[in-house]
């Protein structure tokens, strides 16, 4: 990760930017970031038969929850809810069974906390943050940053 944001950074001209999304490290509770690699390894060497009742058990547990809620508040408004599903697949430029499976099998999976990547950035890269959007507390999401070249 870091040899990947140092080679992205030595293509920033002076004054330009570079914008990249981190996963975000979570030590504390049950879902720990070190927890998702070892999901994300472990789906990764499973058979194909094991990865698609892994990707179904996620997607009921989580993405269909979410739908429902979703297709209820479309049925509710009386808004269409095929059409707005793909506007957001077009949008998004992932179908929902695709995230899954990219949240699932994502790997190599690596993170780091958003006073990591800051400070790695703007010791080893000649970067400047300029902004940082991060994930709620605990979220293993991503944090998203943009960093400045300064213009010499």
């Amino acid at each position: 990760m870091y040899s990947a944001i140092r080679n992205s950074a030595e293509l920033v001209a002076p004054g330009g930017r570079l914008a990249i999304a981190i996963y975000n490290n979570v030590s504390d509770g049950w879902l720990t970031s070190a927890r998702w690699w070892q999901i994300k390894r472990a789906y990764n060497r499973a058979p194909l038969q094991l990865q698609a009742v892994a990707g179904l058990t996620y997607a009921f547990s989580t993405e269909l929850t979410d739908s429902l809620y979703w297709l209820l508040a479309k049925i509710r408004r009386r808004e269409d809810a095929v059409i707005d599903a793909r506007a957001q697949r077009r949008a998004r430029g992932m179908a929902r069974w695709t995230n899954v499976v990219d949240w699932l099998g994502g790997y190599p999976y690596e993170f780091a906390t958003v006073e990591e990547i800051v400070g790695f950035c703007e010791s080893s890269c000649d970067l400047t943050c300029n902004r940082v959007i991060p994930v709620p507390a605990g979220g293993t999401g991503n944090n998203e940053f943009v960093f400045m070249r300064a213009t010499h």
